[in-house]
């Protein structure tokens, strides 16, 4: 396989995931949309609402983060990290490796509990573990 084949083999997996996240970010929205048409806001301002799903939740998430954050740092960052559980309030994140573990748990740690209890409603504790 030469450079070109290998780019070309890269580019159309990161279309197919592409396509699968705004599949699925589309599948949030709709949700959203039909929540906001029956129920008003809680008090506090902030729609929470029961996702059945944690990696929605954790989508959504990152659509917050990615409003807060330059996209260089979303995409350092953010980018391939997904869900392992949610067991109890015991959300597992997983990143890439340590280095990118560690970083997540210190400067993003509080805003992302912050804003899964912004759209959910609940208190979360978040454990970071590497691949």
């Amino acid at each position: 396989m030469n450079d070109k084949d290998i780019l070309m083999k890269e580019l159309k997996d990161l279309k197919t995931s592409l396509e699968h996240e705004v599949r699925r970010v589309t599948k949030i929205i709709d949700h959203l949309t039909r929540e906001n048409e029956t129920k008003p806001p809680t008090e506090d301002g902030h729609i929470h609402m029961e996702i059945s799903n944690e990696q929605d939740l954790f989508s959504l998430v990152k659509v917050q983060m990615q409003k807060k954050i330059s996209k260089p740092s979303y995409e350092t960052w953010f980018k391939g990290v997904f869900v392992s559980s949610d067991e109890n309030g015991l959300m597992t994140l997983v990143a890439p490796n340590e280095f990118a573990r560690d970083w997540l748990e210190e400067r993003y740690g509080e805003s992302i509990k912050s804003s899964l209890k912004d759209i959910s409603g609940k208190d979360y504790e978040i454990r970071f573990i590497a691949k």
